[in-house]
Parts: C-alpha cells; sequence; structure tokens
C-alpha cells in the first residue's frame, strides 16, 4: 500500500532511536531527572578530571577517560607539574544532542563552568595561567548507557551512564 512504501521511504532519525532504545533499557527513564541527577555529578566529576582524581573518575567514568586523564598526570608529573584548578560555578546544563555510539545510547549534555585553571611547577611557580584569573569555559560530556542493569537486594537498578567524552569547547576570560 501506499502508506508503507511511505514509512518504507522514511527513516528514524538517530536521536529518536537512541531515545527509543534507553527506554527499552530503562523503561522509567525520565530526561528531566536525567539533567537533573547530572548536574549533581559534574562538580565531584570534573573536580576530579581537572585534579586527576583517579579513584573518583573511577565510578563514573569510562576506561578510556580514566586511562586519558592518568596519562596527563603523569606528563604532568614528569614536568614537574601540578594541576591547581578550581570550580567557582555550574551553569547552563542543558541536553545537546541524543544519539547512537557502538550500538548504545549516547547522551550528550553541555554545561558552562567558571573556574580558575592553572598549572604550577615543583616550587609553586605559575606556568600556565594565574591563581586569580577566572575563566568561563563551555563543556561537552557524552555519557554512554551500558547494556544492562543490574539487581541489587532484589531491586532492578536501571543501566549505568557512563562518562566517555569531556571535552572543553570555548574558554572565556572574564575580567573580574
Amino acid at each position: 500500500t501506499l502508506v508503507h512504501k511511505i514509512q518504507d521511504n522514511l527513516q528514524e532519525t538517530d536521536f529518536a532511536a537512541a531515545t527509543r532504545e534507553i527506554r527499552v533499557r530503562d523503561p522509567g527513564f525520565d530526561m528531566v531527572q536525567f539533567l537533573r541527577n547530572i548536574k549533581g555529578d559534574i562538580l565531584p566529576v570534573m573536580d576530579a578530571f581537572l585534579k586527576g582524581n583517579l579513584d573518583t573518575l573511577k565510578d563514573h567514568c569510562s576506561k578510556e577517560v580514566c586511562e586519558r586523564v592518568e596519562a596527563q598526570q603523569r606528563f604532568l608529573k614528569q614536568e614537574g607539574a601540578v594541576l591547581d584548578s578550581r570550580i567557582l560555578d555550574i551553569k547552563e546544563v542543558h541536553l545537546f544532542d541524543v544519539k547512537t555510539f557502538e550500538n548504545s545510547p549516547l547522551i550528550i549534555i553541555r554545561f558552562a563552568l567558571q573556574q580558575i585553571k592553572c598549572v604550577r611547577d615543583k616550587y609553586g611557580n605559575i606556568l600556565e595561567g594565574a591563581a586569580d584569573e577566572i575563566q568561563a569555559v563551555d563543556y561537552l560530556w557524552a555519557l554512554q548507557q551500558e547494556v544492562s542493569g543490574t539487581y541489587d537486594q532484589g531491586k532492578f537498578l536501571p543501566p549505568r551512564w557512563v562518562l566517555r567524552e569531556c571535552q572543553a569547547i570555548q574558554e572565556l576570560k572574564q575580567i573580574v
């Protein structure tokens, strides 16, 4: 029939397909609540990311993200440098995209941080940035849903979301 021919020619968008897969894996999924929960995770995860705290990152991030941070920390240590960064504020957390990557749903969020980013040598001298220079930095996070949930004391826990990528996409210096 004509309707079937039209339906065959229409393809489901990646956004729709990924959202459908999220709901198959977690029927109770609520995007608004997800974004609220992620907003609460941004401070501890980004603080760990900026300071190289692998213990915290392992609870939230993929193996690849942890390996990249570990390599960055090794490089800084070789150079005798230390990150001295602080997060001052989190703003504008919002959904950027939903897609599929490696057969799993991926939610991409965008948020802005006000932060101080400073790299010091082993004597405390500033190598990069400044101790009092506030930067507004926009970040993208790509969070991937694990394939299946788990049971804990007889209660189903939906599939976990893991940080697969963290990218600073824009940095602006602010005059204080």
